[in-house]
């Protein structure tokens, strides 16, 4: 997460969605990114087939409708925001669809809503059921996206990877101050079912008026993979402000292109050059040597 590329914001049209592309679309414009938009039409259960001939199917006309709207909204943030804006509808499973086309994204933002209470309490929230399956960042929006972030708090001590979350969250987040606490770090509860460092956290968060917390989702343990962790889930179910979190893969995937720049970079390349010795004066070296003679 050195610079976001592409950016993928879900749209359903909501209040809330839409607060959720506006914050896109400021990263997008931050990063010179490009921002995709979009919407997945479910198809209804069942289908009148004897209505064919003379109806169309009811995914049909939402998707026409869906269309319509998400090009209207493209238009709209892409004028205003001076980003560059592409925008899709599928039709299909929504879990599905989503994470074939975040496959290929750097960022996933979505707006934090609540549904079928009784379909959370078994399944989750839809969050919670994206941050399970998809392997890319995902931020989860919850304040009004008037402007780029300028506060941001990185938990320390949650991951061995604390500092380069704090580096990632630098890189993202350029211009914002970037503010730590210091959360124990507890073996025995590090498989997400046991423990409480959200509170810490959110309090931190409150009386630092944050607008963002990062942090790393740990997908090493089923467990902690299938319950979220209950850091995560309660950061994102109590934080006043955005979360962003950050899966292992990415975390990795910084970690080698750190590494592959800094071995590439102008000023190691200098090094290198400084420190090996030419051709001649190895040859020189090797002759004085064969001789017996001193510089």
């Amino acid at each position: 997460m050195t610079r976001f590329k592409s950016i993928l914001a879900l749209a359903d049209f909501s209040p809330k969605s839409d607060n959720a592309v506006r914050r896109a679309a400021l990263l997008a414009r931050q990063h010179r990114a490009t921002l995709h938009l979009l919407h997945v039409v479910e198809p209804a259960p069942l289908v009148d087939v004897a209505s064919w001939p003379t109806k169309r199917p009811d995914a049909e006309i939402r998707a026409a409708r869906a269309h319509r709207s998400l090009a209207t909204l493209a238009t709209r943030i892409s004028k205003e925001l001076r980003v560059t804006v592409r925008h899709g509808v599928r039709t299909g499973d929504a879990l599905a669809e989503i994470r074939d086309l975040a496959r290929s994204m750097d960022l996933v933002v979505i707006g934090a809503k609540r549904t079928n209470p009784l379909r959370e309490f078994v399944l989750g929230t839809p969050t919670e059921r994206l941050l399970r399956i998809l392997e890319r960042p995902i931020l989860v929006v919850k304040l009004p996206a008037d402007t780029d972030y300028a506060r941001a708090l990185v938990p320390m001590g949650l991951s061995p990877d604390s500092d380069i979350i704090l580096q990632m969250t630098a890189n993202a987040l350029s211009g914002a101050a970037l503010r730590m606490c210091q959360a124990p770090s507890d073996p025995a509860e590090e498989n997400g079912v046991t423990g409480d460092h959200a509170s810490p956290i959110l309090e931190q968060q409150s009386a630092l008026g944050s607008e963002l917390i990062v942090i790393a989702k740990d997908g090493h343990s089923v467990i902690s993979d299938f319950l979220l962790g209950t850091v995560a889930q309660r950061l994102i179910a109590g934080a006043s402000c955005d979360v962003m979190v950050l899966p292992r893969t990415a975390i990795d995937g910084f970690m080698v292109t750190t590494s592959h720049e800094q071995k590439h970079s102008p000023m190691n390349r200098r090094r290198e050059v400084a420190t090996a010795p030419s051709t001649a004066a190895a040859a020189s070296a090797r002759g004085r040597a064969r001789t017996g003679l001193s510089q």
